[in-house]
């Protein structure tokens, strides 16, 4: 009997949905698929803002795109506000970050947050919690049209590893998709086709 195992997610920190490339089954007699998500989705923290559009809280753990908020025990930074304003981390160093108004243009690295001034007192970053998420696979006979496989698909609220194993197939090509609404999922996927 022949294996072939393929790396559908790599362990990438997703703070938005993704879909992994399409395997052909075609030579396949079923397939297992492994999920591993881990929530990385920092705790809220203590952080400093400057004039510059930048703000520093050591070894933040941020994603690129991650939903936060903000708050003060005495004067917020100049240009932030509290909830319910929400904003979007764009990532510059391990230490480093500046907001933006959204995940687009966070992901874009524009409209960042216009920050006047350093506020005073303590002033607190919250990453938004871990959303609804859930992995799902897909299945198609064109690699064109998707549907559901059945019984194929979970929600993640919390750490998870999951085996789902599928035996006579009836369909061509398989795929995963990804998607959450909040917070940060570190999420591994790994294909292991059986034939003979």
């Amino acid at each position: 009997m022949k294996y072939e195992e393929i790396t559908l997610f790599d362990g990438t920190t997703l703070v938005a949905g993704a879909s992994s490339a399409a395997f052909n089954l075609t030579h396949y007699l079923g397939y297992s698929v492994q999920f591993i998500a881990d929530d990385t989705t920092p705790a809220p923290g203590a952080f400093t803002a400057a004039a510059t559009n930048i703000c520093t809280k050591a070894a933040h753990g941020y994603t690129t795109g991650l939903q936060v908020s903000v708050a003060s025990d005495n004067t917020l930074p100049g240009g932030l506000a509290a909830l319910p304003t929400v904003y979007y981390v764009v990532k510059l160093s391990a230490n480093t970050f500046s907001l933006s108004d959204s995940y687009a243009h966070a992901i874009a690295g524009t409209d960042i947050v216009d920050i006047t001034s350093t506020g005073t007192g303590t002033h607190t970053i919250t990453p938004t919690a871990i959303g609804t998420s859930s992995v799902k696979l897909e299945c198609s006979n064109d690699g064109a049209t998707w549907d559901d496989v059945a019984s194929g698909s979970f929600n993640i609220t919390a750490d998870i590893d999951k085996v789902l194993n599928f035996s006579g197939i009836y369909y061509k090509f398989v795929r995963a998709t990804f998607a959450i609404t909040a917070g940060q999922v570190a999420l591994t996927g790994l294909l292991l086709a059986k034939g003979d």
